[in-house]
């Protein structure tokens, strides 16, 4: 699953090490996926896993070591211990609660012997060890900030999106034959914004409700989307049911929309002939004048779901949060779901 999205994070990964970064944050939660690059690039270095089910963990068996030592115990025994030559990768994982703001010893004491473990691997030339802490939820203390570097997966492209949906294919024995090069095209757009493992799930429920793959499967992976949209809390979906007929006036505008909702509603043969997709408008006005009215109309003509974008919702106590949940709620490919 790495293979197929992340090929591009592996120079960015070794980079982060070449340059002695003390703490790569990874907010993923497809720990699997994180588990495959960190083996891609660390070789036969030293690895280390600590998580707050099982402790002091095997990173490749993922058998707990036996030796179950809470996370202030684990790092305290890396702080003390002799100065090893040899390259070695700690990982930290779910270990966000623990970072949590409230102000306990505890807390402290593992933000302290995480800041000093930080500078050792600054200063001293003969510590080299690179701790990677991998998290869904971004939960980085004001102490901690100027040493930790964000390492964050992106979506996969149109080709990566088509190597998965041929991989499922082969996976599941399906006549390939049956999936015209349309249905491709279709789903190609319709997956747009969704992880690896989001696409996977997806087309094991379309497999498993009519036992094939088309473009008609797009309906279910709108569902899929808006599902997606409400659980992340940052985007809210707006039901509407208003008509371009709606709008009194603004003429020039609802002939630019309509114009536009031709090329939306048939982008793939668009593209053929080399038009652009849409970027659309920025309307500004004194409320009541009808601004959320020409979004509703909009959506509606377009066929498309409404997003809602409460920037009240985007703010964040820690470092870092904000900016994290603006970024994925405007994420232009998540906004793809048609």
């Amino acid at each position: 699953m790495y293979k197929e999205g992340c090929k591009n994070k592996k120079d960015e990964f070794n980079k982060m090490v070449d340059v002695n970064t003390p703490i790569i944050y990874i907010p993923e939660h497809d720990f699997v996926r994180v588990d495959e690059l960190i083996s891609d690039c660390i070789g036969n270095s030293k690895v280390i896993e600590w998580n707050p089910a099982t402790f002091v963990t095997d990173f490749y068996t993922k058998e707990a070591s036996g030796y179950g030592c809470e996370l202030e115990e684990f790092l305290r025994n890396m702080l003390t211990e002799e100065v090893s030559l040899k390259e070695r990768f700690v990982v930290l994982k779910n270990i966000h609660d623990l970072l949590d703001e409230t102000k306990t010893r505890r807390r402290q004491d593992i933000i302290t012997i995480l800041m000093l473990l930080a500078q050792r691997r600054l200063y001293d030339t003969e510590f080299n060890t690179t701790i990677i802490i991998v998290s869904p939820i971004i939960k980085v203390p004001v102490e901690l900030e100027k040493y930790v570097s964000y390492l964050e997966f992106d979506f996969p492209d149109e080709e990566e999106i088509e190597k998965l949906i041929e991989d499922h294919i082969k996976v599941n024995c399906y006549d390939k034959n049956k999936f015209s090069d349309e249905d491709r095209k279709e789903l190609l757009l319709s997956l747009k914004g969704m992880t690896p493992f989001e696409i996977d799930r997806v087309l094991d429920m379309a497999m498993s409700s009519n036992g094939s793959l088309s473009a008609k499967d797009k309906k279910m992976i709108l569902k899929q989307k808006k599902q997606m949209v409400k659980n992340s809390g940052l985007l809210e979906l707006v039901d509407t049911v208003k008509d371009i007929s709606s709008i009194g006036g603004l003429d020039a505008l609802k002939s630019y929309l309509e114009a536009k909702a031709k090329i939306i509603k048939n982008i793939i043969k668009a593209r053929k002939f080399g038009v652009s997709t849409p970027k659309g408008v920025f309307i500004v006005g004194m409320p009541g004048c009808g601004k959320s009215l020409c979004a509703k109309a909009a959506s509606t003509l377009f066929e498309v779901p409404l997003l809602k974008l409460d920037m009240g919702s985007m703010l964040g106590k820690y470092v870092g949060d904000s900016e994290s949940n603006l970024r994925r709620a405007i994420n232009p490919t998540l906004l793809i779901i048609r």
